[in-house]
């Protein structure tokens, strides 16, 4: 999924070796997922980086300041309904809109997963005008979103993010990754999970040599 033509970009690939791992809290409402630090611990192993922020230090700015050091940003969670405006907000310290993620520019570009519900989903109601939570990222500066268009569960989220990441950090880029996880969870009986993840990109990958 593109936001349309326009924004996109030909960028030349580039090696991918660091990761931030960010574990989004538990609320009243929502308790922290069972294999959460499992499914950050072996994403984290595929890169000779990791950057790793506890749910006790996950915040906005924790985020922004991790993306100017990583290549790739892992955020795991409970996403939750903002009442009355129709979005999903991130959970950190307080709720985040995509409009709050928007209007808090990274200082370079990186590839964000988000691996919780409805990640990429924009709002239900047709008088509604807002960008999902993906979206919102993509506009504060990520190249790459890849997160979800429908609730997931959590052994599904591990097992198709865990594949992306083995092959987004051998060097695929983000869209060729994504495919080859959502072919490996066809193959190995997850004959619908594969739809619940999507990429959201601002640019296509150039291989061409000047």
């Amino acid at each position: 999924i593109a936001p349309s033509a326009s924004a996109l970009t030909f960028t030349p690939p580039r090696a991918t070796h660091s990761i931030a791992t960010i574990e989004v809290p538990s609320t009243k409402d929502f308790a922290g997922l069972p294999a959460i630090e499992s499914e950050l611990a072996d994403v984290a192993s595929d890169y000779r980086e990791h950057i790793a922020i506890p749910s006790s230090r996950a915040t906005l700015a924790s985020i922004r300041d991790a993306a100017a050091r990583a290549d790739v940003l892992h955020i795991a969670g409970h996403t939750e309904a903002r009442p009355g405006l129709g979005d999903a907000a991130l959970m950190l310290d307080e709720p985040v809109s995509w409009s709050t993620i928007a209007a808090s520019p990274f200082h370079r570009a990186c590839t964000v997963v988000l691996s919780a519900c409805e990640t990429l989903r924009t709002p239900r109601s047709p008088q509604s005008r807002a960008l999902s939570l993906g979206g919102g990222f993509l506009a504060a500066g990520a190249a790459d979103v890849i997160g979800t268009l429908t609730p997931i569960t959590d052994e599904d989220a591990r097992t198709i993010f865990g594949a992306f990441h083995k092959h987004f950090a051998r060097g695929e880029d983000a869209a060729s990754a994504l495919r080859n996880a959502q072919l490996e969870a066809i193959t190995n009986g997850r004959k619908t999970a594969w739809r619940a993840v999507a990429l959201l990109t601002n640019r296509i990958p150039n291989r061409r040599t000047p």
